[in-house]
C-alpha cells in the first residue's frame, strides 16, 4: 500500500480483505511511506516517511531496495499510487513475483477533470499490461479498466460489506430528533476528504436552502477546509454548519446513527463504501448523478440521487424526507439482503482467493514462456 495513515475507505478496505485472505494465506503488509497503525494484526513493515505530491518520486528507490529482499510471492498492488512504481521496479529487476493490481481510483470521470489523474491513467495504461491480474471493485471502474487496457481480462470484486447488525438493533440505537411539526429529518451529514472532488460547495449551496431548523455535519479533512469554512460564512449558514475534522471509524459510525440524511456530491465514486456504511445505519442517501451512484442508489442502500446543481439536490433531499412508511421499511430489508448476496463476506472471499490462484498460474506461465 501506499500508506496506512489516516485510513479512509481504500486503507479500510484493504485491511478488511487482508483478514478475509488470512484465512487461506499468510498474509503481511508492506506500506510504502507513512506510520503503521497500532492496531495491526499482521507482519507489517513501512519503507519511511510519509510521501506527498512530487515527493512521491521516491517510492521508487524505495521500492528498488524493498524488491532485493522482495523477489518472489504474491504481491497484491493496492491503487496506482503504489501500483505503477512497483511495476516499473519489477520489471526492471526482472522479478519472479506474482503480481495483481488492485484499483480503485482511476476513473474516467477523474482523468476528464484532473491533469494529475491524466497522467496516472497513462502510466497505468503503460504499467499495468505487466500484472498478472488487474482487480477493479465495480463494474463502472471495470468498464473504463477495459478501456485503458484493450484487450485484457479485468476481474471485478466488490469490496465486502461489514458485518450489519439487525434492523431492531439499529433502530434502538439511532438518536432520533423530531422536526416540530412530527417528522424526522433536519441532520444531513456528509463524510469524505475535502477536495475538490467531493464537490462539498455544492451540498453547502443546497443546504443553504434548507429550513432555518436544519443542520449539516461534515466530516473529514483536506485542502478545501479553509475556502469550505469562508463560503459557509458568506452563504450565511456558518452557525448551521459543523466542521467535525477527521474522524475514526467509531466516531463516523455514531455520527451515522445520529443524523438522517448522507448527502454524497463527489464527481466520481469508484465502489461506494459510504453508501453502504450509511445503509447499515439506517441513514438515507442523496447523492449527485454518477455511474457508480445511480449503480448503488437505490439498489443496494435506500435514498435518491439528483442533478448536479443546488435546486435538484435540495429537492431530492426534501422528497427523501418524507414521513417514514411500509414502502421505505420493505426497501430497506430488500436492499439488505441484496448487500448480502452480492457484497457478502464470503462471496469477496472466494473471488479473491479463485483471482490469487489464476494469477499464480499465469505468472509460471508467462516464466515459462520467457526462459
Amino acid at each position: 500500500m501506499s500508506h496506512l495513515i489516516p485510513r479512509y475507505g481504500i486503507e479500510k478496505v484493504a485491511l478488511g480483505v487482508s483478514q478475509m485472505l488470512a484465512r487461506h494465506y499468510r498474509v503481511s503488509i508492506l506500506s510504502v511511506s507513512g506510520d503503521l497503525p497500532a492496531d495491526l494484526n499482521f507482519p507489517s513493515q513501512t519503507l519511511g516517511k510519509s510521501l506527498h505530491g512530487l515527493s512521491r518520486v521516491k517510492s521508487l528507490a524505495r521500492i528498488w531496495k524493498s524488491l532485493d529482499r522482495r523477489n518472489s510471492g504474491v504481491f497484491v498492488l493496492v491503487g496506482a499510487w503504489v501500483a505503477i512504481p512497483w511495476l516499473i521496479v519489477a520489471a526492471l529487476k526482472r522479478t519472479r513475483s506474482t503480481i495483481i493490481v488492485w484499483e480503485h481510483s482511476i476513473t474516467s470521470e477523474r482523468f476528464s477533470v484532473s491533469m494529475k489523474w491524466r497522467v496516472l491513467s497513462i502510466l497505468a495504461g503503460i504499467t499495468y499490461k505487466q500484472a498478472h491480474a488487474v482487480v477493479s471493485v465495480s463494474p463502472p471502474l471495470t468498464q473504463d479498466l477495459e478501456r485503458l487496457l484493450p484487450g485484457r481480462t479485468i476481474v471485478t470484486i466488490p469490496n465486502p460489506a461489514e458485518c450489519e447488525e439487525d434492523e431492531q438493533t439499529v433502530e434502538a440505537n439511532r438518536s432520533v430528533e423530531p422536526k416540530l411539526d412530527g417528522q424526522i429529518g433536519t441532520r444531513f451529514l456528509m463524510v469524505g476528504s475535502l477536495t475538490v472532488m467531493k464537490r462539498h460547495e455544492l451540498a453547502l449551496r443546497a443546504f443553504s436552502l434548507t429550513p432555518k431548523d436544519a443542520k449539516l455535519t461534515i466530516v473529514g479533512d483536506g485542502p478545501e477546509l479553509s475556502r469550505l469554512r469562508v463560503l459557509a460564512a458568506n452563504l450565511g449558514i456558518a452557525d448551521r454548519v459543523q466542521f467535525a475534522g477527521y474522524l475514526n471509524d467509531a466516531a463516523v459510525h455514531a455520527e451515522m446513527l445520529g443524523h438522517d440524511v448522507l448527502l454524497h456530491c463527489s464527481v466520481a465514486e469508484t465502489f461506494g463504501l459510504v453508501f453502504l456504511e450509511a445503509a447499515s445505519t439506517h441513514l438515507l442517501v442523496v447523492a449527485t448523478k454518477s455511474r457508480t451512484s445511480d449503480y448503488m442508489v437505490p439498489k443496494f442502500v435506500p435514498g435518491l440521487t439528483s442533478e448536479s446543481d443546488p435546486q435538484s439536490l435540495l429537492e431530492a433531499m426534501a422528497q427523501v424526507l418524507q414521513p417514514i412508511s411500509v414502502e421505505l421499511d420493505r426497501e430497506r430489508q430488500l436492499a439488505r439482503q441484496r448487500r448480502r448476496s452480492a457484497f457478502g463476506s464470503e462471496i469477496v472471499s472466494a473471488l479473491w482467493v479463485e483471482t490469487i490462484e489464476n494469477a499464480r498460474i499465469a505468472a509460471r506461465l508467462r516464466s515459462g514462456a520467457n526462459s
